[in-house]
């Protein structure tokens, strides 16, 4: 059995492994979810907002406030992919996993 490239037994290994997971990882995972997202939306017809314009009831939510809802969520996400790929610290490479 041939040994690693790289010795992960040095903590300066193991802090640039986290990062790179944490950067690479998460960014990645919001570009797939996204793509979900707008690739379902598309696709599935008919949607829950034609849905709810034919068949209102008194529960039924306002488009324009889910999509607004939805859209803050989102940027949320995307600025927190920002600060890890600009993050340096110590303290933003540590993952609770």
């Amino acid at each position: 059995m041939e040994t690693p490239p790289l010795d992960i037994t040095q903590p300066a290994v193991r802090d640039y492994l986290a990062l790179v997971r944490l950067q690479v990882l998460t960014p990645l995972s919001l570009l797939l979810n996204v793509a979900t997202v707008v690739a379902c939306s598309t696709l599935v017809t008919p949607g829950i907002g034609s849905i709810a314009r034919l068949h209102p009831t008194s529960i039924t939510p306002d488009m324009n406030a889910i999509a607004s809802y939805v859209g803050v969520i989102i940027l949320g996400q995307i600025g927190y992919c920002v600060i890890l790929v600009m993050a340096k610290k110590p303290e933003t490479k540590v993952s609770n996993l």
